[in-house]
């Protein structure tokens, strides 16, 4: 068995997925407010979904901050080189070759989506910043066109490519390698269980 997933890891990944699913579920409901049963007050929703932002932006402040201290940022952030990686990658994915790239711990498509989503992470808090606070906040994007109605619609397609790549990643977690999904509960992985590279 190889620690594959260390302690701390596993809790901020589990701690980060529950925020996330409180944010989509509470910010689809905040989108289109009545259509879902699950919360009868806006309000209520508003809680719920500041309470999951602040989780989900700990957690990820939390990562990144241990990445710096344990030196494995360097595994989870999207290179040049890895954009190499990535034609490769897909033809794989794509049923196109036979044959599963060389991947470190995370393999080129990992990084891109997490890097992208730290990326995007900022662009969620300007933009829930201005929908929370209009009166305060909106002034300036008026230079950007589309006012309030631009920035809704900009805060719902990161959203939404937020669900979409967390439903890819649950995808190829269960397809992928089911040892790397034991370990983030164990932490270990067996390699004699491992599918070949």
């Amino acid at each position: 068995m190889i620690l594959h997933q260390p302690l701390p890891l596993r809790l901020l990944h589990w701690t980060h997925t529950l925020g996330l699913m409180a944010v989509l579920l509470t910010g689809l409901y905040l989108h289109h407010p009545f259509t879902l049963p699950l919360l009868r007050a806006v309000n209520l929703a508003r809680r719920l979904h500041l309470m999951g932002v602040v989780v989900v932006y700990a957690s990820l402040a939390l990562r990144l901050y241990y990445g710096l201290v344990v030196r494995d940022l360097g595994n989870l952030l999207f290179k040049w080189e890895d954009l190499r990686a990535l034609p490769a990658l897909l033809r794989y994915y794509f049923f196109l070759s036979p044959h599963k790239p060389p991947q470190g711990k995370y393999n080129a498509g990992q990084k891109l989506e997490y890097t992208s989503w730290a990326v995007l992470f900022v662009l969620q808090a300007i933009t829930g910043l201005i929908l929370y606070a209009p009166r305060a906040l909106l002034g300036w994007t008026r230079y950007l066109g589309g006012g309030l109605v631009a920035v809704r619609w900009l805060h719902f397609g990161v959203a939404l490519y937020f669900l979409v790549t967390l439903t890819l990643h649950t995808y190829l977690v269960f397809i992928e390698d089911p040892e790397r999904f034991k370990a983030m509960f164990s932490g270990y992985i067996d390699p004699r269980r491992q599918p070949p590279s």
